[in-house]
């Protein structure tokens, strides 16, 4: 959806376009009226012609089986993909991801991470991203073998275990009754068994991306430099 992606992140995808022959962004239709601006701004970027295609949303059926003709999913790292992550996930594409600081931004790792995916998944910083991203798009032999791991860890990881899922809320309800009932804040043994390590945090902070691409700033920029303001197009 393009109001989940910035002009950095953006720019980024254009850089991965132009690195791996061939390749193509495949974005969703999402408002439409956004499609020639994003395409404009990526020649202006210098991404190769054609190497943009947009699809309308689709049902749930029709959206996860074609997830599985992606090869690589680059997700946002503002909002990240929640229900989408999980999409293509199920469908054994590879994601790339960049977790911030607030919630609507970690999702993505924390599904990679429930897949056993995070070190081949999640980037530390946006060049990270990109280089993931590449070595995904040109390495066949690697991407297929992680193709493979997703598909297979849908039967083994965490994140599709849903009675797993099931069990583990219930321990948690019951820890937090007891706590609640006893009083003993210090007893922790039944929270930590489900914790997964804590990602680590970017130096890149929402504040600072929010301060550079926030809408108030793109008009201020778009007034300075004697541009009819885009909202207003």
């Amino acid at each position: 959806q393009l109001y989940k992606y910035d002009p950095d992140t953006f720019a980024c995808w254009t850089r991965i376009l132009r690195r791996v022959p061939g390749s193509v962004l495949w974005l969703l239709r999402f408002p439409p009226n956004g499609e020639a601006r994003i395409l404009r701004y990526a020649a202006e970027l210098g991404a190769p012609p054609n190497s943009i295609i947009f699809t309308d949303v689709a049902g749930k059926t029709e959206h996860v089986n074609r997830s599985q003709y992606a090869d690589v999913f680059l997700d946002t790292p503002m909002v990240n993909a929640h229900t989408t992550g999980c999409d293509v996930l199920w469908s054994g594409v590879p994601i790339v991801t960049l977790p911030m600081r607030r919630m609507a931004s970690r999702v993505c790792a924390s599904l990679c991470a429930s897949m056993g995916l995070y070190e081949a998944c999640v980037a530390h910083d946006l060049a990270d991203y990109e280089e993931k991203a590449v070595r995904l798009g040109l390495d066949r032999t690697y991407r297929a073998a992680l193709r493979r791991e997703i598909l297979m860890g849908r039967w083994t990881q965490p994140l599709f275990d849903t009675r797993r899922w099931v069990r583990d809320f219930e321990r948690l309800m019951y820890k937090a009754w007891e706590i609640y009932t006893t009083g003993d804040t210090d007893d922790e043994r039944g929270i930590k068994s489900f914790a997964i390590p804590p990602m680590p945090i970017p130096d890149v902070t929402e504040d600072e991306y929010r301060a550079k691409w926030s809408c108030d700033a793109l008009l201020q920029a778009a007034v300075q430099a004697g541009k009819q303001p885009l909202l207003n197009q």
